[in-house]
């Protein structure tokens, strides 16, 4: 995929980013054959990789004046939940709070974790509900070995970076992301995120079964959401499966259309990285 969105050129690296504050790389389908996608910074055994790819990212931002190096990841394998909040805590409240929840989870101590938080939408006056990313220090400590010049490594997680492309409509809708290794799922209600995750399903039928499973868990508030797909597998069988599962309204996601920017892709290609146009809005 890296081959695909940069090239060693800093001008194709601008013209596909289109914006120069911000360079988004999105790494992990298919670098290795096994259920879970995996990424050169997570495995040791991966330096050269990791050095190859650093050396991309530092021509890229030569001379550029970005600031950030966005890196968003796919859910599976990675310990992510959602998690209600009092909406009166400070930053760094929340912050011990939700650090000491992450230590819980993965039975850990709280000194080998790294900690990365979301808001998604308030219940409440006094509640809100957010998303947790918690990684091994190892895996970020690693992973800053990426950092080009100055620039500022910002994780973001795939079906969260999608769906900020839906945020502009009303109503409710469905990311769909269609991979060969899993299904990237998240529920969008009049602008906010209410829920994500992902599920083994690869097959179309089976993935629009566990999409309508997932959003029975958003509560008989929700009224069935438009699905929207996106990614390698975001194909007729896939809209054909979710039309019957969802009614008519299944389509595929165009990413362009929220950004009003001039890319040099058409909104079929720009499917393919609809979680890395989404994570641009961010």
């Amino acid at each position: 995929m890296w081959k695909h969105i940069f090239s060693p050129k800093r001008s194709n690296a601008k013209e596909y980013c289109g914006r120069e504050s911000t360079v988004v790389l999105v790494w992990g389908i298919k670098l290795r054959a096994s259920p879970v996608p995996r990424s050169p910074w997570r495995d040791a055994g991966h330096d050269e990789a990791l050095s190859t790819l650093a050396s991309a990212l530092d021509d890229v931002f030569r001379g550029s004046t970005a600031e950030t190096l966005a890196v968003v990841l796919h859910p599976p394998g990675l310990a992510t939940w959602a998690v209600p909040v009092a909406s009166d805590l400070d930053a760094e409240a929340q912050r011990v709070l939700l650090h000491r929840e992450a230590a819980l989870l993965a039975d850990t101590p709280t000194d080998t974790l790294t900690l990365v938080t979301w808001p998604l939408y308030h219940a409440s006056e006094s509640q809100m509900w957010m998303q947790a990313l918690a990684l091994p220090k190892a895996w970020t400590t690693r992973l800053d070995r990426l950092r080009p010049g100055n620039a500022v490594p910002v994780l973001d997680l795939s079906p969260l970076a999608a769906a900020r492309l839906l945020h502009n409509r009303p109503g409710a809708h469905l990311a769909v992301g269609c991979y060969d290794t899993h299904t990237e799922l998240a529920l969008i209600v009049d602008g906010q995120t209410r829920l994500v995750a992902s599920a083994q399903a690869t097959e179309p039928t089976d993935a629009a079964f566990a999409a309508l499973r997932f959003v029975r868990q958003a509560g008989p508030d929700v009224p069935l959401p438009t699905p929207h797909l996106y990614g390698p597998l975001s194909n007729d069988a896939a809209r054909v499966a979710f039309a019957m599962a969802f009614g008519d309204s299944a389509t595929a996601l165009d990413p362009l259309a929220p950004l009003g920017l001039n890319l040099p892709f058409d909104a079929a290609t720009a499917r393919l990285y609809a979680p890395l146009l989404g994570a641009l809005v961010a």
